[in-house]
C-alpha cells in the first residue's frame, strides 16, 4: 500500500493557523434582591474566574452583576448589553461562561433561537461552568438546548406556585413593579435599600408634588407645551411623550390597572394626584383632535411618515397637512424643534437613497441570483437533531395543557383565573417554539421564483417606490431599510447605517463590478460582500441574521407580485408615451 503514499498530495489539509482566541466574557445574574444580598454574585463570578484558569482562558469582559429577572430576555438591561456588545465587537469572544444556564434565560423556545444565533451566525459558544457542558460539540449543543427548555419548565412551575398570591396581592390594591414617576416605593423587595420596609407603602415625593400641579393645569384646559415649561422652570426634565403618556395612566388617580387583573380594575393604596373625575375629563378631551392640520399615519401622501428620524437627535418626523395650502410637510417631534421639509423634498431624498443600493443595469442579474439563494441558504440553515428537540417540547407542552384542563374542568382543582393565566404561558411558548421551528431553508419550496422576482425589483426600487400606491410603499422601504433611514436636515440628505442583507449584496455587487459612483450615505455598520474571481462569495458578518432583517417579508409571493404588477404598469405607461 506505500504507492497510495503517493496521493497524500491531494488531500485538503487543514490550515496549520491555530485559533488562538482565548478570550471569553462572563454573564453573572440573581433573579431577586435577597440572592444579592446573600454573594450568590460572587460565587458565580467565583467559580467563573476558576474555570478560565483551569481552562487558560482569558476573561475580558464581565457582565451582569446585578439581580434581573428571567422571564423575558430584552427587559434585562444588562442581559441587552450582553448580545448587543457581542453583535458590535470586531473581535467577539470565543465563548460567554454561565454557571448555569438558567442564568442565561428561561425562556425556552426564545433562548434556543437567541443561543443558535450566537453559536452558528456570530460564532461565540456558550459554556456551563457548573458541569462544564459546552456548545463546542454537536452533542454538545443538544445539552445546553436541553437546559434551557429545563429552566423555562422550572420557571412556569415557579409560575403555577406564585402568580395567585402575586393576583391577591395586586387585588388588595397594592403596585407590583417600577412605580410611576411622582412616587417613592417602600416595601419589603424595593431595589433601594433606604425604602425597605415590612410593608408596601406609595407616597408622593417631592417631584410628585409638582407633577400634582401640572394635573391641575391639564384639566383647567392648558396646552402641553406650556405644561413642559412649567415643568421645566420646577426643574422637572419630562419629554413630551412622557407628559402625554402620563395623562393616560389611571394610576395617578387611584386606579390600578394591572396585567395581573385581566380586565379588571381596582381601587389603589396610595395617594393621588389628580382626582378621577378631572382624570377622566383630560382623557375625554385628549380623544378630540384641536390641532389646525391633519395627522394620519395612514396618509397617501406620507408614507415616510415615523420611519424617518433626525440624524442630529434621532427623534422621528411625523407628516401633517395644513389645510388652507393643501401641501403635505414633516416636523421633527422633538419639543421645541423647527424643522420641517415640504413631502416631495424628503421624498427625493429617500428616492436617491433607493438609486444607491439598485442592481446596475449593466450587472448580470444572475450574479444577484446566485448571491441571494447562497445568503438564504447559508443562513436558514437548521440543525435537524435541534428541530427534533423543539418538537419533543411542543408534545410535552401539549401533555401539559392536558393535565392542566383535567385539573381545572374534572378534578376541580384549580380556579378559572389560575387556568386562564397558566394555559395562556403555555400556549405562548408553544407559538414562540413552532414559529422558531419554521425558520428553515426548508419551508422555501418557491425559493427560485421569489429570487427571480426579488432580482428584477432590485433593478427598479426607486421607480417602483415613486409608482406605487401607500401600502407597497410602506412594505417596500420597511423590508429594505428595517431600522429606518435618518434625515440630515442640514444637507437636506437621507441616510442608512443598516440595510437588508439582500439588498446591501446590490451595492456591494454595484461597487465591486462597476464604475458607477457612489456617494457616502450608505454607512454600513459591517464589510461589504466580497467578490472574487468569477464568483461571489457571501460571507457572514456582524448582525447578518436575515431573520432579524425582516427577511420573513422576502418569502412572501404577494408582496413580491405586487411589485411586478406596478413594474409591469410602468412598462406599459412608458411603451404607450
Amino acid at each position: 500500500m506505500k504507492h497510495l503514499k503517493e496521493f497524500d498530495k491531494f488531500i485538503h489539509k487543514k490550515s496549520d493557523e491555530i485559533d488562538l482566541n482565548k478570550n471569553v466574557w462572563l454573564y453573572t445574574r440573581v433573579s431577586s434582591k435577597d440572592q444579592y444580598v446573600n454573594q450568590s454574585l460572587e460565587n458565580q463570578k467565583k467559580y467563573g474566574i476558576e474555570y478560565c484558569v483551569k481552562n487558560e482562558y482569558i476573561l475580558s469582559k464581565t457582565f451582569g452583576e446585578t439581580y434581573e429577572s428571567a422571564r423575558g430576555d430584552f427587559t434585562r438591561r444588562e442581559f441587552k448589553s450582553l448580545i448587543e456588545s457581542v453583535k458590535r465587537s470586531r473581535r467577539r469572544p470565543f465563548a460567554i461562561l454561565l454557571y448555569k444556564m438558567s442564568r442565561f434565560s428561561r425562556t425556552g423556545g426564545h433562548a434556543i433561537s437567541l443561543a443558535t444565533e450566537l453559536i452558528e451566525v456570530l460564532g461565540v459558544h456558550l459554556i456551563e461552568v457548573s458541569s462544564g457542558k459546552s456548545t463546542l460539540t454537536e452533542r454538545g449543543k443538544l445539552e445546553i438546548y436541553e437546559r434551557l427548555l429545563k429552566a423555562r419548565e422550572e420557571n412556569i412551575e415557579r409560575l403555577e406556585m406564585t402568580v395567585p398570591g402575586m393576583t391577591s396581592f395586586v387585588e388588595n390594591g397594592n403596585w407590583l413593579g417600577r412605580v410611576p414617576r411622582g412616587y417613592d416605593h417602600f416595601g419589603p423587595r424595593v431595589k433601594d435599600t433606604t425604602k425597605i420596609s415590612g410593608e408596601q407603602k406609595i407616597v408622593i415625593n417631592g417631584e410628585g408634588k409638582i407633577l400634582k400641579e401640572a394635573w391641575k393645569k391639564k384639566a383647567l384646559g392648558s396646552k402641553d407645551s406650556e405644561i413642559l415649561i412649567f415643568l421645566r422652570e420646577k426643574g422637572v426634565n419630562f419629554t413630551k411623550q412622557a407628559l402625554s403618556r402620563m395623562w393616560r395612566k389611571p394610576f395617578y388617580c387611584g386606579i390600578i390597572v394591572h396585567n395581573m387583573l385581566g380586565e379588571k380594575v381596582v381601587k389603589g393604596n396610595h395617594q393621588t394626584l389628580v382626582s378621577q373625575k378631572d382624570f377622566l375629563k383630560i382623557n375625554r378631551d385628549l380623544e378630540r383632535n384641536k390641532k389646525g392640520y391633519d395627522s394620519s399615519n395612514d396618509e397617501e401622501n406620507l408614507p415616510l411618515n415615523n420611519f424617518v428620524r433626525s440624524l442630529d437627535c434621532g427623534t422621528s418626523y411625523s407628516g401633517y397637512c395644513v389645510r388652507k395650502k393643501g401641501l403635505y410637510y414633516y416636523k421633527n417631534n422633538r419639543t421645541g424643534s423647527r424643522e420641517n421639509i415640504r413631502a416631495e423634498k424628503l421624498h427625493e431624498s429617500f428616492v436617491d437613497l433607493l438609486m444607491e443600493i439598485e442592481l446596475d443595469k449593466a450587472i448580470d442579474a444572475d450574479l444577484l441570483a446566485l448571491a441571494i439563494r447562497d445568503k438564504i441558504q447559508d443562513i436558514y440553515k437548521v440543525d435537524v437533531e435541534s428541530q427534533e428537540l423543539v418538537k419533543k417540547r411542543v408534545l410535552e407542552i401539549d401533555s401539559r395543557l392536558t393535565s392542566l384542563k383535567r385539573k381545572y374542568m374534572v378534578l376541580d382543582l384549580i380556579s378559572k383565573e389560575d387556568y386562564d393565566l397558566f394555559k395562556a404561558e403555555l400556549d405562548q411558548e408553544k407559538a414562540q417554539l413552532l414559529k422558531d421551528s419554521e425558520n428553515s431553508i426548508s419551508e422555501f419550496s418557491n425559493l427560485q421564483e421569489i429570487i427571480s422576482k426579488g432580482v428584477r425589483i432590485s433593478q427598479n426600487m426607486s421607480i417602483l417606490w415613486l409608482k406605487s400606491g401607500f401600502q407597497l410603499k410602506k412594505a417596500l422601504q420597511n423590508v429594505i431599510f428595517p431600522e429606518g433611514i435618518l434625515f440630515d436636515f442640514k444637507n437636506k440628505v437621507s441616510r442608512t447605517q443598516r440595510v437588508n442583507e439582500i439588498f446591501q449584496l446590490n451595492y456591494s455587487i454595484s461597487m465591486s463590478y462597476c464604475k458607477k459612483p457612489k456617494r457616502t450615505s450608505l454607512k454600513f455598520e459591517t464589510c461589504p460582500v466580497i467578490v472574487a474571481g468569477g464568483g461571489l462569495e457571501s460571507h457572514r458578518r456582524p448582525g447578518s441574521d436575515l431573520r432579524a432583517h425582516n427577511l420573513t417579508s422576502f418569502d412572501n409571493l404577494n408582496f413580491w407580485d405586487g411589485c411586478e404588477y406596478r413594474l409591469k404598469q410602468q412598462k406599459k405607461a412608458n411603451f404607450s408615451s
